[in-house]
């Protein structure tokens, strides 16, 4: 693409301003950022390099906003973009990149490393070296260019030859280059021969093998003015010289990305997992096709066992009704013609053939000890029965008494009422549905789920009827 060509409209202009992605380096044009770029959920991404790493050399760029953006939104969106820029995991720089002392960094080395009270300022991929007692810190080979917080567990042990000094002066286990030789006079630190040193972070030496202290070179006006001449570093003042944005508010932000770890242990039927089905829920972590398929069985299985609940219900109401039947009657009393009166023994809550040769398997299945062997397969056999006898008269006119069934819980009637649906060969539980279901597996071994904070809830997407169900809160 030619130079100061936007790469969406293809238009030509040089001394236009464009806003460039991060990841791709391709540039637009004000009329097209927003189209290309959309709602920047990452950052200033094209739409298409969402979920790639930046470009390295576009690093230093990040969180600092263009003019363009300014006139294109408000202070409020840009500030927002700009954090997510800084904040997104996948703009972070990689710590396999970070080498300190001839060691890859890990995540937690690197974290310590971002932020500590005085952190390296533009860090990048790359490899440096590190003085863990003094806080000297520098690009491998070269002099050093920051004094940081020191005592820092990251990296491996300092080399002699990190900087690359030969001045045959050792500085807590590094040969110092001739800028730092000449500070060191300046400060009047003895440095004929070989001498080695150990030097604290506030600017205390001795040499080794001596037990007297010596005073502190920063204390010292004329190391100051050297150390600008050949452009050494000083310990940090009491204010973060890296920088505002970085190690200020975004900063602050970033730590709050700390990992925590939550352990939720409770007895059966506590409520540990219905804890863990809505943070799934709320940050927008899916399941797995393996838990989907474990919790559409389940549901499936626990209807079997809320029909069957209904069926034993369904019994005991046909006889207290059919008891009450016989009572407003008189039992084998003739009448005036001497004939017999015969009583009928069908009541409301009476049912079909077929319907009672489906609630005979059911009960006795579920009395069984190999219940757990028939399902799930007999859910898909004998789903057409669960239509025809959901439409059944008895079988409504006992859930409208449901109230008086003590072993029916009462989430059962969340799925109850969608007993056809869920019976069918293509249903897929919602979410709903996986947050009023028990459990979350068929087995009781821990499970573990990871999600980043922030993150806003989406308690307005949720059905209004569970926010108010004091049962499933």
């Amino acid at each position: 693409m030619q130079k100061g060509v936007c790469h969406r409209c293809l238009k030509e202009n040089r001394f236009m301003k464009k806003e460039v992605c991060i990841v791709c380096g391709a540039s637009y044009c004000y009329d097209c950022v927003l189209r290309a770029m959309g709602s920047m959920p990452e950052g200033r991404k094209c739409v298409t390099c969402v979920g790639f790493r930046i470009r390295e050399a576009r690093r230093g760029k990040l969180g600092k906003c263009s003019r363009l953006l300014k006139r294109l939104l408000t202070d409020s969106e840009v500030k927002f973009i700009m954090n997510n820029e800084m904040l997104c995991e996948v703009n972070q720089l990689p710590p396999e990149l970070v080498f300190v002392n001839g060691e890859t960094l890990s995540q937690d080395e690197l974290f310590k490393l971002q932020n500590c009270k005085y952190p390296p300022k533009k860090l990048g991929p790359g490899h440096y070296w590190y003085d863990k007692i003094s806080g000297f810190w520098g690009k491998e080979g070269q002099k050093p260019c920051q004094i940081i917080t020191c005592q820092l567990d990251v990296g491996g042990h300092i080399k002699r030859n990190a900087s690359n000094g030969n001045t045959n002066v050792v500085l807590n286990y590094r040969e110092i280059t001739k800028e730092e030789l000449w500070m060191l006079k300046s400060a009047g630190v003895p440095c004929e021969g070989r001498p080695h040193f150990w030097m604290s972070e506030d600017g205390r030496y001795q040499e080794e093998g001596q037990k007297n202290e010596e005073g502190k070179i920063w204390d010292k006006t004329r190391t100051k003015l050297v150390c600008a001449v050949f452009s050494l570093p000083v310990p940090p003042g009491s204010k973060n010289p890296s920088g505002k944005e970085v190690n200020g508010e975004i900063r602050d932000n970033l730590a709050q990305k700390s990992i925590h770890k939550f352990l939720l242990v409770g007895y059966d039927k506590s409520g540990t997992s219905t804890i863990y089905k809505q943070a799934k829920i709320l940050y927008g972590i899916p399941f797995s096709e393996d838990e989907r398929q474990t919790i559409k069985f389940s549901i499936r299985r626990k209807l079997f066992g809320y029909l069957a609940i209904l069926l034993e219900g369904r019994e005991q109401f046909e006889e207290e009704s059919l008891l009450e039947k016989r009572k407003s009657c008189v039992i084998n009393r003739s009448g005036p013609s001497g004939d017999t009166i015969q009583i009928d023994d069908t009541t409301i809550y009476s049912i079909g053939v077929r319907v009672r040769a489906f609630s005979d398997w059911l009960l006795q299945v579920l009395q069984s000890d190999n219940s757990e062997a028939i399902f799930p397969a007999a859910t898909c056999e004998y789903a057409p029965f669960i239509e025809e006898m959901w439409k059944d008269t008895a079988i409504q006119a006992t859930y409208n008494r449901r109230n008086e069934l003590q072993m029916l819980p009462r989430v059962a009637t969340y799925f109850l009422d969608r007993a056809v649906e869920i019976s069918r060969t293509d249903y897929e539980p919602s979410d709903m549905d996986i947050l009023y279901a028990d459990g979350i597996t068929s087995s009781n071994s821990p499970t573990c789920m990871k999600f980043s904070f922030p993150k806003s809830t989406q308690d307005d997407s949720l059905d209004p009827a569970y926010r108010h169900d004091s049962s499933l809160r």
